[in-house]
């Protein structure tokens, strides 16, 4: 797998889905630093739109550069008009995965972000339990939280 020399470089990025314990589903937005393996963000709402991941790189962007490669799937959000134009425009390349034919650093990249899933999945639920007070359950069911994303 190539492996980029210095932080910010290369990103990658991948949803998640998941779902509360009373059925509703959520997605989370994820982006890593390929570098140090260091979560750059983390965007959680029940639809992000290709137009959203103009906004969230936008807000990425006043407080560190962008990389010069994202590394995404085929998703229609990363192929949306709105976010290939503003990657483009904006000096980042998209490179997407061909799923009839992976190459071994894609293969690598997806070993890593399942590895961050799972995680990630094990830690969110952990602190969602500490922040409310309880002891973890059953690792499948996860509390109704309510946010201003989520009523």
């Amino acid at each position: 797998m190539y492996g980029p020399e210095y932080p910010d470089a290369v990103w990658s990025a991948d949803f998640m889905l998941d779902a509360l314990a009373c059925g509703r589903s959520f997605y989370t937005f994820n982006i890593i630093d390929d570098f140090n393996r260091e979560i750059v963000n983390i965007e959680v709402d029940t639809s992000i739109t290709s137009q959203r991941l103009v906004r969230i790189f936008e807000q990425i962007r006043q407080e560190r550069t962008l990389p010069q490669v994202l590394r995404t799937d085929n998703g229609p959000e990363f192929l949306g008009e709105a976010f290939t134009q503003w990657a483009k425009a904006n000096g980042m390349a998209i490179r997407t995965s061909n799923p009839a034919r992976p190459t071994r650093a894609w293969r690598d990249s997806v070993a890593l972000r399942q590895g961050f899933r799972s995680a990630f999945r094990a830690d969110i639920r952990t602190k969602l339990f500490a922040c409310h007070g309880q002891a973890l359950p059953n690792a499948l069911s996860i509390p109704k939280v309510t946010t201003p994303f989520i009523s």
